[in-house]
């Protein structure tokens, strides 16, 4: 039985299993009959991004899922994170959301929740387990039915008004990266309703345009506009909502560590401890050590940190990628929660360029792999050691993506060319012992 799930739900490229238009029926039949083996008449909301291929990936699972008793509610374009506080506020069974997040348009995936957060392990492999058997039995007497529900806009906005005041941001101005995703239009709607005014990029999805050269991966066009109109300060947004990357006004990027550093100065999150992921600066663990503060770390994923946010009961948590998690806001990644709370703090401490700490240099390499090897055994786990003796102040970092066929390799010291030298000579004797392994 092929495991299906990654640290982030079902993603891969479509067409490739399991995201063919028959087994995303099957899968849907999987979800739906699970499902009324918990709930008498259960609910879901569904929704999806702007790729090209939401609609055929809807359709199936729809397909799947109204062989049983549930009642579907579609809610159209919508980001995860408002998608999740939706399934929260009407107490819905389960949401599902079609989406790829931040990988380009050629990809999409299955992120599935109820309201306490992303469906367990446990569950993964039952939904699997029951894919895989594929023995349905249809009662066509008793089949689901389907709610249309096409925009959460007002919704959105009316839940945002309890968190914030009312033209809270009038006179500031504000540059937008939808990166052609989900936040389009309800972002804008967001920050004109507080009062911002408001300058939009990347805000026309055409299907295949989500993330390209835009958004949270890609923020060079952002910091241009933001000098450009000489804006306070700017946001990006990946494809389905749940990351921000912040822009100062000096066009300088912040990513998650400085937005964690940043938002503990919002007395909604004076707490002494936050969670971060083993991916985080060393100059964020030094800025809260010398802060008399808790930085507690988990593994990459947000599920992680989300799950050690609520078993500390702390409000703050976040990945360098740009997922930060605010307890207050049911423990959702939202990159517009989030970015309304960096504004509201900029005016609390009149600190638009989101001064916090200085960082060590970071390189990132992201190698395509066909197979992943265990890299505790030898020949990776020695290459790994050899190489990190030749730093001088720092750490490696080299793991699988959960989400996409690569290796990641990070650097990390006070010296940026001894980073570069290093992450180069590791990437090259990394591939080299791979397509060997692979060879023999």
């Amino acid at each position: 039985m092929q495991e299906i799930f990654g640290t982030d739900g079902i993603r891969t490229r479509v067409g490739k299993e399991p995201l063919t238009a028959l087994t995303l029926l099957q899968l849907g039949s999987a979800i739906g009959q699970w499902l009324i083996t918990q709930k008498k008449n259960p609910s879901i909301a569904l929704g999806y991004d702007t790729r090209y291929s939401s609609a055929l990936c809807k359709a199936s699972l729809k397909a799947g899922l109204l062989q049983y008793p549930i009642t579907l509610y579609d809610c159209s374009i919508v980001p995860t994170p408002v998608l999740q506080n939706y399934v929260i506020a009407h107490n819905y069974n389960l949401g599902i959301m079609i989406t790829a997040s931040h990988n380009k348009a050629c990809d999409n995936g299955i992120k599935i929740f109820t309201a306490d957060g992303k469906i367990s392990k446990n569950d993964q492999m039952v939904l699997t387990q029951l894919l895989y058997d594929n023995t349905f039995e249809i009662d066509y007497n008793n089949l689901g039915k389907e709610i249309e529900n096409p925009t959460l806009a007002d919704w959105n906005i009316n839940r945002l008004a309890t968190f914030f005041k009312k033209n809270f941001l009038q006179g500031i101005t504000v540059v937008l990266d939808y990166g052609h995703g989900a936040y389009w239009p309800l972002a804008l709607n967001a920050f004109e309703f507080f009062g911002a005014t408001v300058v939009s990029l990347h805000n026309n999805p055409n299907g295949k345009n989500i993330n390209q050269e835009c958004g949270s991966l890609h923020p060079q066009d952002l910091q241009k506009a933001v000098i450009a109109h000489q804006a306070h300060i700017g946001f990006a947004f990946d494809g389905d909502g749940d990351r921000v990357i912040a822009v100062n006004q000096d066009g300088i990027i912040k990513d998650g560590d400085d937005i964690l550093a940043f938002l503990q100065a919002n007395p909604y999150y004076a707490q002494t401890t936050a969670v971060s992921t083993v991916m985080a600066n060393q100059g964020l663990l030094e800025y809260f050590k010398d802060h008399n503060k808790t930085l507690l770390q988990t593994p990459v994923g947000d599920i992680f940190v989300i799950e050690r946010m609520r078993e500390e009961n702390l409000l703050l948590g976040a990945e360098p990628s740009g997922h930060v998690i605010l307890g207050d806001n049911n423990y959702t990644a939202d990159g517009l929660f989030t970015a309304l709370r960096i504004c509201q703090t900029a005016l609390l401490i009149g600190n638009w360029k989101l001064e916090t700490f200085k960082k060590f240099a970071q390189i990132m390499i992201n190698l395509p792999v066909t197979c992943k090897k265990d890299l505790t055994q030898s020949p990776f786990c020695t290459i790994i050691e050899d190489h990190e003796k030749m730093l001088t102040r720092g750490r490696v970092l080299v793991r699988y993506s959960g989400t996409e066929p690569l290796l990641r390799i990070m650097i990390e010291t006070v010296d940026v060319q001894e980073a570069q030298k290093i992450a180069n000579l590791l990437s090259k004797n990394l591939i080299n012992a791979l397509q060997s392994k692979e060879n023999q």
